[in-house]
């Protein structure tokens, strides 16, 4: 479908899975520990012990008031963390050619790596 819309429009076109997806792949993620949305900081520790061989730490639901603890989350447990917020923000700037580096969001605002796809 965002091809279609692409091709129709004559700009990039965006979706929130998509995102995510892309964002996934430029971190390197090949097992994913998803976290609901009463599961944060202190359960992560909890989620990793479960799971400690994982590339990213998945922040599932944007909703979330979340954004302040991915840097130190990132640094804690030492894998990325993947928010939709973020994800937003690195696929928008790599569909519109922008190269607008940002911390205290992550290493995929921090880094914007590029997009594999």
């Amino acid at each position: 479908m965002l091809p279609k819309w692409e091709d129709t429009y004559g700009i990039p076109v965006v979706s929130t899975g998509v995102t995510q997806i892309k964002a996934m792949r430029a971190l390197g993620a090949r097992k994913i520990a998803m976290l609901s949305s009463h599961a944060v900081y202190v359960h992560v520790k909890q989620t990793l012990l479960a799971q400690s061989d994982v590339d990213v730490i998945y922040l599932v639901r944007g909703g979330w008031r979340t954004l302040d603890i991915i840097e130190t989350l990132e640094s804690d447990m030492g894998v990325p963390v993947l928010h939709t917020v973020p994800a937003r923000v690195w696929s928008t700037q790599k569909s519109f050619h922008v190269g607008q580096r940002t911390t205290g969001y992550g290493r995929l605002l921090a880094e914007l790596p590029d997009d594999p796809c």
